[in-house]
């Protein structure tokens, strides 16, 4: 787990990958680039760490006993680019990048005010060799979002969208916007998520984007 502290992932994306959430094209195969870089860090921070684990415990998994997490340690995960928000997360307990399924519980750090929002669940499944599954879910674990990803056909195909409200009623706009992301930008974004860093945090990444996008 400690080797997710201070690393630097860089994914091949679309150009406009998470800026045209609005764009529809069906060439999954296209292959423009850009890089999209996030930091994964370690929260030292006091009184950050005890605002977050109490506005989990108290406000969001006080409902939810499927998954366990683990709060030791917390991660701050934030692009360079966005100074307008960044993700507190902290992994499931027994997490490990080889596992199966991983979980991760997350919430968006809005800079402006200092103050928590929207937060969810991002899981990674890898099925089996060739498939593999990123959902999302809401604090209380109810699924909003579900996408599947075949490497061997290079296609990805949304299997739950979940009508949602959120902050400023954006949720709705949010989901939209994953749909977008995972089936309308190319397969070379899909591709890297996959082979280079299909965990969590890189999901989350995505749904904090799409978040920053539509709500902020």
């Amino acid at each position: 787990m400690k080797s997710l502290l201070r690393i630097t992932l860089s994914l091949i994306v679309l150009s406009n990958f998470l800026y045209s959430c609005n764009k529809k094209t069906s060439d999954i195969n296209k292959q423009e680039k850009y890089e999209l870089n996030y930091k994964i860090r370690e929260v030292l921070n006091p009184d950050l760490l005890k605002r977050f684990k109490n506005f989990s415990n108290f406000k969001t998994l006080k409902s939810t006993s499927k998954i366990s997490f683990d709060f030791s340690p917390v991660y701050q995960i934030s692009k360079s680019n966005d100074t307008i928000q960044s993700i507190i997360m902290v992994n499931q307990l027994g997490y490990n990048k080889n596992n199966t399924k991983n979980y991760g519980f997350c919430v968006i750090l809005r800079n402006s005010d200092d103050t928590f929002h929207s937060p969810f669940i991002a899981e990674t499944d890898k099925v089996n060799k060739d498939i593999y599954k990123v959902s999302y879910f809401n604090g209380k674990h109810e699924l909003i979002f579900s996408v599947i990803i075949n490497s061997s056909k290079r296609t990805a195909h949304v299997i739950h969208q979940k009508s949602v409200m959120t902050t400023k009623d954006c949720g709705d706009k949010v989901v939209a916007c994953l749909e977008d992301v995972y089936q309308n930008h190319g397969w070379a974004s899909i591709a890297a998520f996959v082979t280079t860093a299909f965990i969590p945090a890189t999901a989350a990444v995505f749904a904090a984007d799409c978040y920053g996008h539509m709500c902020l």
